[in-house]
């Protein structure tokens, strides 16, 4: 399993996108001392589903992470994380309240993205065999070297 940290400046997008690709699963963290960090969230999620390719992006998992709960001047409330989430629509979303700096809730967050990604790559495994088996039933050939080539 891979993890990587997508550098936010807006000139460094092209380097961004290669990353996306083949994800399963987006970690959303913002700083919850920062009202223009939260409100990022929404940008990054369209970047990423924007990029990504996947079937039907309101089962993608998500993980949303607060971060930095460890400081006193904290400008975004815990209730509108959860809003935000309830607006997108899209399941799974979870959501965590971090401190990296002490590590409050971070090997929970982990788990949780760990377990978000080993599901959805098994359902798209299933999704695929699926996909096989009915292109395979479709196939109507006279010899055998016929449906190879079918196939492949």
């Amino acid at each position: 399993m891979q993890f990587w940290d997508m550098p936010g400046l807006p000139s460094l997008r092209s380097r961004r996108i290669p990353y996306y690709r083949g994800a399963d699963c987006c970690v959303l963290v913002y700083d919850v001392t920062s009202l223009e960090s939260f409100e990022s969230l929404d940008g990054w999620r369209n970047e990423f589903l924007a990029e990504i390719s996947i079937r039907d992006e309101h089962y993608y998992p998500f993980v949303v992470i607060g971060n930095k709960i460890d400081l006193d001047n904290r400008t975004v409330d815990q209730e509108r994380p959860r809003l935000w989430i309830r607006d997108t629509n899209v399941m799974p979303y979870s959501y965590f309240e971090t401190s990296a700096k002490y590590s409050i809730n971070v090997k929970k967050a982990f788990q949780k993205i760990v377990n978000n990604a080993l599901n959805y790559n098994k359902q798209k495994i299933l999704d695929d065999i699926e996909v096989l088996n009915e292109h395979k039933s479709q196939l109507r050939c006279c010899s055998p070297f016929s449906c190879m080539h079918s196939i492949f």
